[in-house]
Order: C-alpha cells, then structure tokens, then sequence
C-alpha cells in the first residue's frame, strides 16, 4: 500500500538518528529514498537532487542477470513456491527465486536527473526478466534489518551482501547504451495494448501522489466542469512524466474522468448532457491516449543551464 508516514531527514548530519529509527522499528515496513533533495519535498522536478547509486527493484530479476555486477544486493522477499502467487513470475513465466533490490554505487554524487535516466535504461532492459519499471528519483527502496509485512509471518530483510565495487555514471550508461528510451516510450498506434497489471497500477497511482497528481486522477470534474478537459490534462502531465503509452493507456482507463468508463454511464456532461455507454470504452480511451502524446510530443522542450544544480 502506501506511505502512511513520511520523515524528511539532512544528510549526513542525522544518519546516527536515523540507523536508531531504523533499528527500533525493524518489525515494521521502512523505506529510503535513493536520491538526496535540496528541499523538504521527494519530488522528480528538483534540479538539485543528487544521487551516489543507481537503483533497480529488480524483483525477481536475479541480481547475476545485470550486465554489470551490482555493489550493494539486497533480498526484499523470499522466494515463492509455484503454489503461491508471484505476480512477476506469472507475467515473465520465469521462477520466483526471491525478490531483490540492487544499486550500483557510484564514484561520486551526480545530478539525480542524470542518474535517473540511467535507472531508466537498466530498468527497461531487464523487465521481461522480471525486473520493476520503478526507475523513478522519488523511487524508495526497503532498509535492510526491516521487515516486509506483505508475508506472513513477516520477512525480515537482511543485511545486503556489498562487493565494495564502485562505478562511474559513464560506465554504467555505455553498459546499456543499445536500450532506445524514445522507442520504448513511444508505442506503434493501433490496437490499444493490454493494461498494466495491478502491482504496476499501484506504483503509478503512488508515483501520482508524489507529484501531488492524485486529485486530477481521483476526482470526477464537478458541475460544469468539462470531462474531456480534465482526462486531457492527466494524459498530458502522465507523459511529461516520462511515462510510456501502456502505462498513460493503464491509468487514463482507471481515472475518475474517464467518461468512456462505463462507471460514468449517465453521469452529467459540462453542458448537462447524459455520458452515453461506449461500445468499446478502451479503444476510444486509447486513441484520445495517442491524441494526447502527438500533443506532448510537439511540446518545446527549454534545457537546464548546465549550473542548474549548483
């Protein structure tokens, strides 16, 4: 589920503190943040952010799968039996051997935006191996010696096994210099595809909350509001996002202004006019999808001054 706590820290100056937060609430699901904001809100558009790791949520991913050998692995769930559900094992068909999240650490702090992009890459390279599209700079990854309170009894982490290896950015993006973010991003049109699964749904829904896009997803538009302004609008800023068709396709399908839904059959229109029941409500969902990323795409795009972090 999601947060339902959210601590903002400085670093390096209250680690101490924090190993003791950790430490006392080892029977509980606690988080980090992979990225170091400048600011007191965990948000993708802070231009000063650092990192010193590239992340993957590899999932069931094994860590041996990555071009380059991870420093720092560390095992978030136990494996699973074929007779229990494993959402990553039933959409790749590969085995459960454990869950896991890997980070690369790096020789140095870099523009979190920069490293970002290089999450992006490795993310999508390795996810019909089962690894998670969670490449994001607001990503948070478990604390090793927490528990993970999905399983029952709970799965204590351990502690992550660490190589000592350290990497440059440099490095880690010409390990993966073949992945085409711009093809991948963008989808042939066509037939709509099929939607996310619902673990995927539940981290965009989360990612929507951290760039405070939640009210435009959940909020149906009040009187004389325009419905097909509203689901517009969401479309656009789900793209800026950076995220790709399928998903936008994912969460425009399950959006509250979505008035193909058939939920939203005989609601009001802006002009006091009834929603129709569309015969084919993910077709027509898709092609306004397509309509809104032609849009994003002619969007003019202004570079940061290279002293923007500083």
């Amino acid at each position: 589920g999601k947060l339902n706590s959210q601590s903002i820290h400085k670093w390096p100056s209250d680690s101490e503190y924090l190993k003791r937060y950790c430490e006392i609430r080892d029977y509980e699901d606690v988080y980090y943040s992979v990225s170091i904001f400048s600011g007191t809100d965990r948000v993708a558009t802070d231009s000063g952010a650092t990192s010193k790791v590239v992340w993957a949520d590899a999932d069931i991913c094994p860590p041996e799968a990555f071009r380059l050998p991870p420093s720092i692995v560390v095992q978030t769930s136990p494996a699973h039996p074929a007779t229990q559900v494993c959402e990553e094992r039933d959409r790749t068909g590969k085995p459960c051997t454990g869950h896991f999240h890997v980070l690369w650490e790096l020789d140095r702090a870099y523009p979190a935006q920069e490293v970002e992009q290089v999450a992006r890459r490795v993310s999508y390279a390795h996810y019909d191996e089962g690894c998670d599209r969670g490449w994001t700079l607001t990503k948070i990854l478990r604390v090793p010696g927490t528990s993970n309170t999905k399983h029952n009894p709970p799965f204590l982490i351990p502690e992550p096994e660490y190589s000592g290896v350290t990497y440059t950015l440099e490095e880690i993006e010409n390990a993966y210099s073949d992945i085409d973010l711009e093809t991948i991003v963008r989808n042939v049109e066509g037939d709509a595809p099929e939607p996310v699964d619902d673990h995927r749904l539940g981290e965009l829904e989360e990612l929507l909350a951290v760039h405070h896009l939640d009210n435009l997803y959940l909020l149906k538009p009040g009187a004389g509001e325009s419905w097909s302004e509203r689901q517009y609008r969401l479309e656009l800023e789900l793209f800026r996002l950076g995220l790709t068709d399928q998903e936008v396709f994912s969460l425009a399908l399950n959006s509250a202004s979505n008035k193909y839904n058939h939920e939203n059959a005989g609601e009001l229109t802006q002009t006091g006019v009834e929603i129709p029941r569309r015969r084919d409500p993910d077709g027509v969902t898709w092609r306004e999808v397509q309509k809104a990323r032609r849009e994003y795409e002619t969007e003019v795009v202004i570079p940061q001054s290279s002293d923007a972090n500083t």
